[in-house]
Parts: C-alpha cells; structure tokens; sequence
C-alpha cells in the first residue's frame, strides 16, 4: 500500500509537472562528504582518540558514518 500511494503522488506531481526526480549523477564525492561541518567533527573526535559508540552518542550519527 505505501508503494502504491508513493507512485500515485509521484504520477499526480508529474501530471502537474513538479516532479523531477533524482538528477543523475548526484553521487557525492568523499572528498564532499568530508568537508560538512558534522562530518569535520566526527574525524576530530576519532583523531582524539573517542570510539564509535562515544561518537554515536555525541554526534547523533549512525555507524556506517562515522
């Protein structure tokens, strides 16, 4: 049922003309991601020595970025 009413609102933004969608080739590259200000601070504290789980913690980020 979400799928279902997910097409039906991309097909009536598309019958207006609003949807666009993901532009191609929107990958971000590492060297981006690393110079948002969150992702500045998470390098500062493993360079301090903090573990995952503290980092987690203090910066509400998930494993997989960190």
């Amino acid at each position: 049922m979400i799928k279902e009413r997910q097409m039906a609102g991309i097909n009536l933004r598309k019958v207006k003309g609003l949807y666009t969608g993901r532009h191609v080739g929107t990958i971000e590259t590492k060297e981006k991601f690393l110079q948002k200000p969150k992702n500045q601070k998470i390098k500062k504290d493993l360079e301090n020595g903090y573990n995952i789980r503290e980092i987690m913690d203090m910066r509400n980020a998930s494993p997989s970025t960190i």
